[in-house]
């Protein structure tokens, strides 16, 4: 669940349709640690910078179902919906969608080595949120 100013991601889209539709039906029954990609890329250069070697898995701290990180986002972005539509999110089952591509039910990377290597914790999926919602100018950063 990579996100990010450029590429295919999931936030993006959710904004556009929050815009654009009355209900948009979201996968409640799939978890996930959303991740922001400015952040991916600073714990890839401390990485490289550590020299750390071996598998490492590098994911926002948390996990959220589709659903939980689509209502989120709604939550933020509100205030920049000002005078124009706000779609209603609504859960929904991965198998009612029939999508063709198969999605795993859990995929949430477990990053202890990594907060090892690094000395740190990961980001919060939330905390990541809504800093690519700030940079993107969507929401103001909450202190």
């Amino acid at each position: 669940a990579l996100y990010g100013a450029r590429g295919v991601n999931f936030v993006a889209p959710m904004l556009k349709l929050m815009s654009e539709r009355d209900v948009i039906k979201v996968v409640s029954d799939q978890w996930v640690s959303p991740t922001w990609a400015g952040w991916l890329g600073e714990v890839l250069l401390d990485c490289a910078r550590l020299r750390a070697g071996g598998v490492l898995h590098a994911s926002s701290d948390g996990c959220v179902s589709w659903y939980e990180f689509a209502q989120e986002i709604y939550a933020l972005s509100a205030p920049s919906f000002e005078g124009r539509k706000q779609g209603v999110i609504e859960p929904t089952t991965a198998d009612s969608l029939n999508r063709p591509a198969k999605r795993p039910v859990y995929s949430v990377f477990d990053t202890t080595r990594l907060c090892s290597v690094l000395g740190r914790p990961t980001i919060k999926w939330r905390d990541a949120l809504i800093a690519y919602l700030s940079e993107i100018g969507v929401v103001k950063q909450h202190g």
